[in-house]
C-alpha cells in the first residue's frame, strides 16, 4: 500500500496534530509512525518495500506526514523522489508566521531535540543555508514541487487556523480530500503540542519500551497515540524551554528577506496572512 495523501510540512506547524485529526476520520488512514520521511537521504535507500510496510491499512486515503519534506535545500531531492513513487498523491502544506515558526524551529531543535548548540544569531547566519530559515521559505518550497504537483493538487493551511477555526479547517480537508466533509467527533477538541514539547519522562520512557515489546512498534504507536491524556501525562515531562528574542538588526534582516516569498505565497494561496510579520 502505497499513501495518496502526504503532509508536507512545514515543521512547528501543527502536523501532529493534523495527523491525528485526519487520522479519526473513518475514510483516511494515517501511518501508525507519523514521519517516515522516506524521500529523505536517510530512508532513501530503504527501499519501495519498506515504505509500503508503512501503510497496513487500506482505506479511501492513506496518508503521512514528514515536515522535513519542505525543508530545500538541506533536505534536496523530495519532490522528484515524491513524483516517482506517489505522483496522484494530494498534498496538504501548513503554514504559520515565519518568522514565529522558524523561532520555534530553533528552541524545538536546540532544547528538545538537542541538535542544535550554536546561539541563535549564529544558527540563523547564512540565510539560505539555515535550516530554521529555509523552512520558513514557503513559496519557495511550493515552487520546488510544482514541477511534479500542481497548486490544485495541494491544500494550503495555516496553524492558526487549524488551532482556532478546527472544525472550519478540518471540513476544508476534508472536501479536498473527498471524503464526508461533515464527519465530526468530540475527540476534535483535543489539543496536542500544547507546548513546545511535552517528552517521556523515564518511566514514560519504560512504558514505551515495554508497548513496543509486547505489540510491536507499529501497534505500540497506535495505542499510544490513543490513550486519554490523564493516561499519559504522568508519563511526560515538561523541558525547560528559554524564550529567544532576535536582535533588532538580525529581525530586521530576516523580515526584508521572507517578505518577497511571503508575498508570493499570498498569490498562490489568496490568503492575506495580514498578522504575520513579513
Amino acid at each position: 500500500m502505497l499513501p495518496n495523501l502526504i503532509v508536507i510540512g512545514a515543521a512547528r506547524c501543527g502536523t501532529t496534530s493534523l495527523h491525528r485529526y485526519l487520522n479519526l476520520h473513518p475514510e483516511i488512514e494515517m501511518s501508525p509512525v507519523k514521519e517516515p520521511q522516506f524521500f529523505n537521504d536517510w530512508n532513501w535507500d530503504r527501499g519501495l518495500a519498506w515504505y509500503e510496510d508503512q501503510f497496513p491499512a487500506s482505506a479511501k486515503i492513506v496518508g503521512e506526514s514528514s515536515p522535513t519534506y519542505t525543508a530545500h535545500p538541506v533536505h534536496p531531492h523530495v519532490p522528484e523522489r515524491m513524483a516517482s513513487v506517489v505522483p496522484d498523491a494530494r498534498l496538504i502544506y501548513l503554514v504559520r508566521d515565519p518568522i514565529e515558526r522558524l523561532l520555534s524551529g530553533y528552541r524545538f531543535r536546540r532544547w528538545i531535540l538537542h541538535r542544535e548548540d550554536r546561539p541563535v544569531d549564529e544558527a540563523l547566519a547564512d540565510f539560505e543555508a539555515s535550516l530554521h530559515v529555509v523552512s520558513s521559505c514557503y513559496a519557495m518550497q511550493l515552487e520546488r514541487l510544482f514541477p511534479y504537483y500542481p497548486l490544485e493538487r495541494i491544500l494550503v493551511l495555516e496553524q492558526r487556523a487549524l488551532a482556532e477555526r478546527r472544525l472550519e479547517t478540518l471540513r476544508r480537508a476534508f472536501r479536498f480530500l473527498e471524503v464526508d466533509e461533515t464527519f465530526h467527533t468530540p475527540e476534535f477538541e483535543r489539543n496536542y503540542n500544547e507546548t513546545d514539547g511535552l517528552r517521556a519522562s523515564v518511566a514514560g520512557r519504560k512504558a514505551i519500551a515495554l508497548l513496543d515489546t509486547a505489540l510491536g512498534p507499529r501497534l505500540s504507536v497506535r495505542v499510544r497515540t490513543h490513550a486519554p491524556a490523564f493516561v499519559t501525562r504522568p508519563l511526560q515531562r515538561r523541558p525547560r524551554i528559554p524564550d529567544v528574542t532576535l536582535p533588532d538588526d538580525l529581525r530586521e534582516r530576516l523580515v526584508e528577506y521572507l517578505r518577497p516569498d511571503t508575498d508570493r505565497l499570498r498569490g498562490y494561496t489568496g490568503q492575506a496572512y495580514a498578522d504575520w510579520s513579513t
